[in-house]
């Protein structure tokens, strides 16, 4: 059996992700000016330029790129609630320099969640934190098009409570058939 990543469009089409109130605005403001400010639960966050293009291969948009985060939102913000974020930014797209970033910037806006985060031997540093909407859009907004999420919460830095173990398969073993047979070995 053979495992089908289809888009956040086409799941919503078939009711399986709601199109929920943020992607409905993102969409009415990228019809417009490109720019505005989005109604969250947790304030206004103002986002611009969504006509961008950061995936120029395929044209797709920073606001296409909030729109499948906003869509995903149900299922992402679980995985990172609680979590300092690490961003890899891309602020002209993806054939533009990327670069990490750790320490969230200065004055976010009022949703979006900032705290103090410190470990031993580690400096305490204002970080972003995940777990809402407008956290993980005002991520987009600044031009992260990856988004990493620490393996420990705030609350216990010092624990990892997962961890993710990566294993290169040779060449010859790359078939999804082979890759279920391994697993389910």
């Amino acid at each position: 059996m053979r495992l089908r990543i289809c888009s956040a469009a086409t799941l919503a089409m078939f009711g399986l992700v709601p199109l929920n109130a943020g992607a409905q605005q993102l969409e009415e403001i990228e019809r417009g000016r490109g720019s505005g400010t989005l109604d969250l639960d947790t304030g206004p966050l103002d986002v611009t330029n969504l006509g961008k293009v950061f995936f120029p291969a395929t044209k797709q948009t920073k606001g296409d790129l909030m729109r499948f985060y906003a869509r995903m939102s149900p299922f992402l913000l679980p995985a990172m609630a609680d979590r300092p974020l690490v961003m890899k930014r891309f602020p002209n797209g993806i054939t533009g320099k990327a670069f990490y970033q750790q320490k969230a910037p200065e004055n976010p806006p009022a949703g979006v969640r900032v705290e103090p985060v410190s470990d031993e031997g580690l400096t305490t540093a204002d970080r972003l934190i995940g777990g809402n909407l407008a956290t993980l859009l005002y991520l987009i907004q600044l031009g992260a098009v990856s988004v990493d999420p620490w393996h420990s919460r705030v609350q216990s830095v010092q624990f990892a409570d997962y961890s993710i173990i990566v294993r290169t398969l040779p060449e010859e073993a790359r078939d999804m058939d082979c890759i279920m047979g391994i697993v389910g070995d």
